[in-house]
């Protein structure tokens, strides 16, 4: 007769008959035909089992913690993959897409805003976007400054509002107006310019400059030449001379012409480039007879000249671009016009002069004068 082998579930099964029916330990081994030698450690072992079981064993404990932090290394590990592969992304989106990431990942929110290093409040936060209440007597301003002058920004309307209204005017209140009409204008873009360092003067009459501009006048005149002196410190266009030819004599004519309106009174320096008309014989003996040192730029650096090339272009963006001349003398009166707009006692200028007016500089260089200091 083969021995049969039994399992651990019919050594529990048949232990668990014994002590739960009614029946005697000696019929339960003749059913089963088990020898006492076999049966009895079988009911040992299974009350011992189950003694354990109830004290808690030490070695059931540490099993159990074992796993337990076998579960929470295994999710800190992960956590912090998911963190390391965060920061290999080139995010360009908004503030919260570090924490959303992780939490599409199965991270809770709160551990993914501890490794987002960000705060609950952050999270829940919902901007809030302020409606903007226009004054409509400001807009109206802006509208009469915009009609008035095509090519000004903000920065310029601003400045005029600030002189109209006779106090500051802040030119973001202008930029959200501009924002809100739809009046903003594509930026331009800056071309990289040569490092130069420009001459400088710390009062007025000290350093002028002088150039020539070339103005389109129709098919009859075509191109007629205007020659400008401005002064770089108060940028007051001194004088000019608009003509059909473009001669070293009428050169000296505008100079002439400024020396009478300002009446510079100490040594002054007229700089310009190097055109046979001012670089010739006959204007530098005229400046050496008006007591004038000139001094040239270099060859092909317009920048050197950069004060006069920027009023030319504020000259034929405001005042002769918007025209379309026929002849000579349709040019002549838009730049007699604009000659009288651009001198006016209430005119702001350019933002180194910190948007005041000639006769603002001309009037402290009177009162430093009179107290003895320049």
């Amino acid at each position: 007769m083969t021995k049969k082998r039994w399992t651990v579930e019919d050594e529990a099964r048949i232990v668990m008959e014994s002590l739960t029916t009614s029946t005697s330990t000696v019929d339960i081994r003749k059913k089963y035909g088990l020898s006492p030698n076999t049966f009895y450690p079988w009911r040992e072992k299974f009350l011992e089992g189950g003694k354990a079981a109830l004290a808690g064993s030490p070695g059931a404990r540490t099993v159990r913690m074992v796993q337990k932090e076998n579960d929470t290394l295994k999710t800190l590990v992960g956590e912090i993959t998911l963190a390391n592969d965060l920061l290999k992304k080139p995010w360009r989106g908004g503030k919260n897409d570090h924490s959303a990431y992780l939490l599409q990942h199965g991270v809770s929110l709160n551990r993914a805003l501890k490794l987002c290093g960000m705060a609950k409040k952050r999270w829940y936060y919902e901007p809030k976007r302020r409606e903007m209440v226009i004054d409509l007597d400001m807009l109206q301003m802006i509208r009469e400054i915009r009609d008035e002058r095509l090519f000004y920004g903000t920065r310029r309307v601003a400045a005029e509002m600030s002189r109209r209204l006779d106090r500051v005017v802040n030119r973001k209140t202008v930029r959200r107006i501009y924002t809100r009409m739809g009046w903003d204008e594509p930026q331009r873009m800056r071309t990289p310019r040569v490092r130069w360092t420009p001459i400088k003067a710390d009062r007025p009459n000290e350093v002028w400059e002088t150039d020539i501009t070339y103005v389109w006048c129709g098919q009859v005149d075509r191109w007629c030449f205007c020659f400008n002196v401005l002064d770089i410190f108060t940028r007051q266009w001194l004088a000019y001379r608009f003509n059909t030819l473009a001669t070293a004599d009428i050169a000296i004519e505008s100079l002439v012409e400024a020396v009478a309106v300002a009446k510079p009174d100490w040594k002054l320096t007229l700089q310009c480039d190097n055109g046979s008309q001012y670089a010739g014989k006959k204007f530098r003996k005229a400046a050496s007879l008006l007591g004038i040192h000139l001094s040239f730029i270099r060859t092909h650096t317009p920048e050197q000249n950069g004060h006069m090339e920027w009023f030319h272009g504020t000259l034929k963006r405001e005042y002769i671009w918007p025209h379309d001349f026929s002849n000579y003398q349709e040019a002549e009166a838009v730049i007699s016009e604009a000659f009288w707009d651009y001198n006016r006692p209430d005119f702001t200028r350019h933002s180194s002069t910190s948007r005041r007016t000639s006769s603002w500089h001309h009037g402290r260089q009177s009162r430093n004068e009179g107290s003895g200091s320049v």
